[in-house]
């Protein structure tokens, strides 16, 4: 019960009835497909969701020149929509390799695409060997519209851009992790392109009237070669998060020093905000628990002030929320790392293992939060459980996946929600390579599963075929 008081000294009563989502009734709800199949599509290799709208990469269809399926459901039932391509789609360019959504805006990466134009709608070339590119597509009614062809400001052969993309309404970001320049921060001189190979960097876009046109260019504030700037990449309002898994500083915790190089490969993650019209570094974070080869930084994902950060192949031996940090009994098990912003300060608030945890299933590789809902995917997880808490211990399916949800409490308590397989575990599929959470629905891409239906809830029992790949909805 709640008492008001308004401006006038009138007081109202009310009750306020906060419920939560009941996991019990938490399950898969769908087995989705495309439209037709074929070996090495690889369907599921990316997804994403907002709302009602699901969006799945497929970038090896078309010899791996790419496409991207969009879904749509009306009274609980799903049905493909459209299928979207590249305008200047070729052999090889991997389109689909990443994607984001936000309402009618669908971003996709093609990270091995060849032009060499630069800036956005450029001229359609080839001269530019795994340049890469972004493509913007827009809904209006049942259409979907190519409205931009992206590319960095210093396009090279090499750089990947495209690797990762994300949205947040009006403004886009674009990974390119094989870029070369030797610049540091906001806005540097973006011309020395051959001096420190895989820095990478990220370009922020913003659009006006439909139009979009490069608001920053963004690097590390301590570049060197082969970071990876870029592997991890995250947006939510005006806040970005960029990982850089292979930084290689050892220092530990947020605001470390980050003046050398004595923990190879430890990773690291940069946090940037926007204020009016401008880009700046806000944080440098570390693992609380940094060592040589962890990754941290190889996914990132962000939710209003709430951060949450991969080590794909940190090497904790606990489980679950909260264990030791240093025990590093289980070698590339996996962790995440969740910081929140306080006052303009970030910290960190929970170090998250498997409830199962073990070597080599690299827990965190792929993230996906949205409020106090976390989905992490552990893409080599071997048991062959299936659906919804199984058993965790019988490790006979190589590599099938798996994928785990954590909540947050009221008293700002993480904690273990759900263990959750495919309907159809099978070794080698690699369920949770992909995986995306919006409201009461979470998606997950096995993307070398190999059913030979298609369409919505079609025979799982059969897996003919290698690569086609698979998405599953749970609600």
């Amino acid at each position: 019960d709640v008492v008001v008081t308004a401006s006038d000294g009138a007081t109202r009563s009310y009750t306020v009835v906060v419920t939560r989502l009941a996991l019990a009734q938490f399950g898969q709800s769908d087995y989705v497909k495309a439209s037709t199949t074929l070996s090495n599509d690889q369907f599921g290799w990316s997804v994403a969701i907002d709302g009602d709208t699901l969006a799945v990469g497929a970038y090896g269809r078309t010899a791996a020149a790419g496409v991207v399926y969009v879904f749509v459901r009306e009274a609980a039932a799903w049905r493909e929509q459209a299928t979207l391509q590249a305008s200047n789609g070729e052999a090889g360019d991997v389109f689909g390799w990443s994607l984001a959504i936000s309402g009618d805006t669908i971003a996709v990466g093609a990270n091995l695409e060849d032009g060499a134009a630069t800036g956005v709608n450029g001229a359609d070339d080839n001269d530019a060997e795994f340049a890469g590119a972004a493509y913007v597509f827009t809904r209006s009614g049942e259409v979907w519209t190519e409205q931009a062809y992206v590319k960095a400001s210093n396009a090279e052969g090499g750089d990947q851009f495209g690797y990762n993309v994300v949205l947040s309404g009006d403004l886009l970001a674009v990974a390119a992790i094989g870029e070369q320049s030797a610049s540091v921060g906001i806005d540097g001189v973006q011309d020395d392109n051959d001096a420190t190979p895989s820095a990478g960097a990220v370009y922020v876009f913003k659009r006006n009237s439909g139009a979009w046109t490069q608001d920053a260019y963004v690097k590390a504030s301590n570049t060197e070669a082969r970071d990876n700037f870029g592997r991890g990449i995250a947006i939510s309002g005006e806040t970005l998060a960029v990982g850089a898994y292979y930084e290689s500083s050892d220092g530990t915790g947020v605001g470390a020093a980050q003046d050398n190089n004595n923990a190879s490969r430890s990773g690291a993650v940069y946090v940037y905000s926007r204020a009016s019209g401008s880009w700046l570094q806000e944080e440098y974070i570390k693992a609380s628990n940094a060592q040589d080869g962890d990754e941290f930084g190889c996914r990132v994902a962000l939710s209003g002030e709430t951060l949450a950060v991969g080590a794909c192949k940190e090497d904790g031996g606990t489980n679950n929320v909260g264990g030791s940090q240093t025990d590093e009994s289980q070698i590339a098990s996996g962790a995440v790392y969740v910081f929140v912003r306080e006052e303009a300060s970030w910290i960190q608030q929970a170090y998250i293992k498997a409830s199962n945890t073990d070597q080599s299933d690299f827990f965190g590789t792929r993230l996906s939060l949205d409020g106090d809902v976390l989905a992490v995917g552990a893409y080599h997880e071997d048991s062959i459980a299936t659906g919804i808490g199984g058993n965790q211990d019988d490790e006979t399916a190589n590599a099938a996946g798996a994928a785990y949800l954590y909540t947050r409490d009221a008293d700002r308590q993480w904690s273990n929600a759900a263990y959750l397989k495919a309907s159809n575990t099978a070794a080698n599929d690699e369920f949770g390579y992909s995986l995306a959470v919006s409201g009461d629905t979470l998606v997950v891409g096995a993307h070398l599963e190999g059913g030979s239906s298609t369409g919505l809830n079609g025979d799982e029992t059969t897996n003919p075929v290698l690569n086609i790949g698979a998405v599953y909805v749970f609600r």
